[in-house]
């Protein structure tokens, strides 16, 4: 019997609009309760962090956020990434994906 595992990330592609609030809602399908949730943007020269609201703890629910400035920072290519630090002090990444931007037409 042969098992596969794999700890990859999964891929969620970021498409939006160039200086629009941008809110996605996550569901984990864990309790997270004493779990550290952060999402960002690797960008130049500095990282952009999405705003990260756990929205229930115990259903594993959260909110992540990018305002219309800092989308208005984002370039088209950039990674993003979704860890998470849990109560034991594991850090695992949980979604990551490629970030396109376009601009108002």
């Amino acid at each position: 019997m042969t098992y596969n595992i794999s700890q990859i990330p999964g891929e969620v592609n970021l498409k939006f609009i160039s200086g629009d609030d941008l809110t996605l809602n996550i569901d984990l399908n864990q309790d997270i309760t004493d779990y550290t949730i952060t999402a960002e943007i690797e960008a130049t020269p500095t990282n952009i962090s999405f705003n990260v609201t756990v929205v229930s703890a115990t259903a594993g629910t959260i909110t992540i956020v990018l305002t219309d400035v800092q989308t208005a920072l984002v370039t088209s290519g950039n990674n993003w990434f979704l860890k998470w630090v849990d109560d034991s002090g594991l850090i695992l990444t949980l979604l990551k994906g490629i970030i396109t931007v376009e601009t108002r037409t």
